[in-house]
């Protein structure tokens, strides 16, 4: 059996997804629960790898065991009941053998959330906070010079692995709803920092630090150095995933 789960999480209480030596990871909790519930060690695959204290709506991992002595939507329930309160399983199928979770998925949605107010006690975890107005327009408009298939190496950390760094934008929108600003971005993939880096060149941009233009130049020249700093991970939720079934 091929299981397919659909998972949400509050990232601020793990040291992100993968598992790490002596770190709470998303996965070492699920693989522990997994474990608990069939006695054996069990492997996920997981759709996005969100770092440290970044957070998820909606993502989604699979694993394949040989057979479940409960029924696969009674999974949601059980694990549950062994999971910590940050994490919620919401949906668990059965898919076919072939589908993974990482490698079936087309697209992956992100959404970055700023609060353009005081900063709330309740929500510091959750969002970013600002106390000015924006220009929502000057960042909707540098922020759609991403969309397209771009070598996208000056927007990710000095420390990413991928040995690929081509990357195809879907869409890319900023948009203000009350007082809060969303920066939405999907794609068929994400090297690590590359939306937190995307944020905090828009930041840039829209203090008047820098052009608008300065998105095309770190295109081109693939200069981490000119784009902006990595904003905290606190506003960056994983939203959901389209897969290719």
């Amino acid at each position: 059996m091929n299981i397919l789960c659909a998972v949400s999480y509050d990232g601020s209480c793990f040291s992100g997804w993968q598992i790490q030596p002596d770190k709470t990871t998303v996965q070492s909790v699920i693989e522990e629960a997994l474990r608990l519930m069939s006695g054996s060690r069990i492997r996920t695959t997981v759709a996005g790898r969100t770092d440290a204290g970044v957070h998820a709506l909606k993502n989604y991992f699979n694993f394949k065991v040989e057979e479940l002595l409960i029924p696969v939507d009674r999974l949601p329930v059980v694990l549950n009941t062994m999971l910590p309160d940050g994490v919620r399983i919401l949906s668990a199928e059965n898919v076919d053998e072939t589908f993974s979770s990482r490698y079936s998925c087309r697209k992956r949605i992100y959404e970055y959330i700023i609060v353009n107010g005081e900063k709330t006690p309740f929500l510091c975890k959750y969002r970013m906070f600002f106390k000015r107005q924006f220009n929502i327009e000057l960042m909707d408009y540098s922020i759609k010079k991403l969309i397209g298939k771009y070598d996208f190496s000056g927007f990710k950390s000095i420390d990413c692995n991928s040995k690929n760094q081509i990357r195809e934008i879907y869409y890319a929108a900023v948009h203000q709803k009350n007082d809060e600003i969303i920066i939405r971005i999907e794609a068929n993939g994400f090297l690590k920092n590359m939306i937190r880096i995307i944020v905090g060149t828009l930041l840039d941009i829209e203090r008047g630090k820098k052009k608008p233009e300065i998105i095309d130049e770190i295109i081109e020249t693939r200069n981490r150095g000119i784009a902006g700093k990595t904003v905290s991970p606190n506003g960056l939720f994983f939203v959901d995933a389209i897969f290719e079934r």
